[in-house]
């Protein structure tokens, strides 16, 4: 059984006072949100906490949101948070892990950190629980890291690829996106974009697997029970995709706590497959 990505809130606290741990906001919102998740990070944080954008440690060059940077950028934006290899890297999110914290927690992993953690439950949790929080400006650190990338590309495919396994049916597509986008019933928040899934996909709502009461994961039997043991036991690794491959590393952080390492993120996910322009029908 693999290591849990998860911390828990009496962990979480005892790092507090541990030097190598570093304490990570990675909270994100959809394009369409009036909250700026910044904003509410310099007014409350846990502990010495730095923020991680997954929209600016990314391919900025790109005209897909936040798609993976190279090592070399990646390397150069968590050492400015003061990470290197032997740091404890703890992520948290305001409102919960789905939106930003499994994502930059996928993203240390892809580029070969091992030492991450999830919070499970949110900011909001962990203060009705009394916990310590620090309010007025954060600290930037006062000592640089050195942290070194090993990309393990494995870990992502492109649309191509996807095209290919959703022609052939040789693996699952997991789709992380709520009920309502994923059969084209809503529109997607960005615009220019089809309604509708990738073919041979199925929907696994991301929402589904998060607690409500404290946006942490809910127990391993509910999870299970909503992937299922046809996608747990699968002999090909399954693919994760949603809107933007954010959400959809949720359901790769429910896999790898159920024991399943060797999924696959999507990084285009619906931003890229959705456009009206792409090729990719003529593949199918």
């Amino acid at each position: 059984m693999t290591q849990s990505a998860l911390i828990s809130y009496e962990d979480a606290v005892l790092a507090l006072d541990d030097p190598y741990s570093i304490f990570l906001d990675a909270t994100f919102v959809l394009p369409n949100s009036a909250i700026d998740p910044y904003l509410l990070f310099q007014n409350k944080r846990i502990g010495n906490a730095q923020y991680f954008s997954v929209d600016e440690v990314a391919d900025l060059e790109s005209h897909l949101p936040h798609m993976l940077p190279d090592s070399k950028f990646f390397e150069q934006c968590v050492r400015d948070l003061g990470i290197s290899n032997n740091s404890k890297v703890i992520i948290y999110g305001q409102a919960g892990l789905a939106l930003g914290p499994a994502r930059a927690w996928w993203m240390f992993r892809i580029f070969g950190h091992r030492n991450v953690k999830i919070l499970n439950g949110s900011l909001l949790d962990w203060e009705a629980q009394g916990l310590p929080v620090e309010t007025g400006d954060a600290q930037v650190p006062l000592k640089k890291g050195d942290f070194q990338a090993d990309f393990h590309p494995q870990m992502v495919v492109n649309m191509m690829q996807v095209a290919q396994i959703s022609k052939n049916k040789d693996a699952y597509i997991l789709d992380a996106r709520p009920p309502e986008r994923f059969s084209g019933l809503a529109e997607e928040p960005r615009p220019g974009m089809k309604s509708g899934h990738i073919p041979n996909s199925l929907n696994i709502p991301a929402g589904s697997l998060i607690n409500p009461q404290t946006g942490g994961l809910k127990q391993a039997n509910m999870i299970s029970a909503l992937i299922g043991e046809d996608v747990l036991k699968s002999p090909t690794s399954p693919v994760m995709t949603c809107g933007s491959g954010v959400t959809a590393c949720v359901i790769a952080l429910a896999c790898y706590e159920l024991g399943r390492e060797d999924w696959r993120i999507y990084d285009g996910s619906w931003s890229e497959w959705g456009q009206s322009n792409n090729q990719v029908d003529k593949l199918l």
